[in-house]
């Protein structure tokens, strides 16, 4: 990240796994797309100003896989006169939050909040938002793996890790 003046801030634009786009949009400003995939899924949604790339993004990701690029490619300029600072971060906030509740059910945004806070190593709130959404949605395979993980200690996980560096 950089500022006004084009100085690096030492602040990093924390990109995220597309599987984490019902926690808000982590998919960055460097971006790169098919025109199929333009063509599947149409143009940005004017009635979603402010958060039209997240909502796009979300749209992406129903009908196409994605990747995460783990490298630097770009500088983000923060400054005044960008839309968060001169619309305020509430009024963004306001619509991710209209977008996450366009696209994604009570169940997938707290698979999304399960997954983050296992990638924090806050496996206490991890189990809580991973048992709800198998509770409520016992068919969405996509909590069981994670939320056995979070629910095994970790000493064990951490031999498990051992015994299998050492078979490799």
């Amino acid at each position: 990240a950089i500022d006004a003046d084009g100085q690096r801030t030492g602040r990093r634009v924390q990109l995220r796994e597309a599987r984490l786009l019902a926690l808000g949009n982590c998919i960055g400003a460097c971006f790169l797309y098919r025109r199929t995939v333009y063509q599947a899924v149409g143009e940005y949604d004017a009635q979603m100003t402010l958060a039209e790339d997240y909502d796009y993004w979300v749209r992406v990701s129903r009908r196409y896989s994605m990747v995460l690029l783990d490298e630097e490619l770009y500088l983000y300029r923060f400054h005044d006169a960008a839309l968060t600072s001169t619309q305020g971060r509430q009024r963004v906030s306001d619509r991710v939050e209209a977008v996450r509740n366009r696209h994604f059910s009570p169940s997938e945004i707290a698979l999304a909040e399960g997954l983050r806070a296992y990638d924090r190593g806050d496996y206490r709130k991890a189990r809580g938002l991973l048992l709800r959404t198998v509770i409520r949605r016992p068919l969405f395979f996509a909590a069981y793996k994670p939320l056995v993980l979070a629910m095994t200690p970790r000493f064990l996980l951490h031999f498990l890790s051992k015994i299998k560096k050492t078979l490799a």
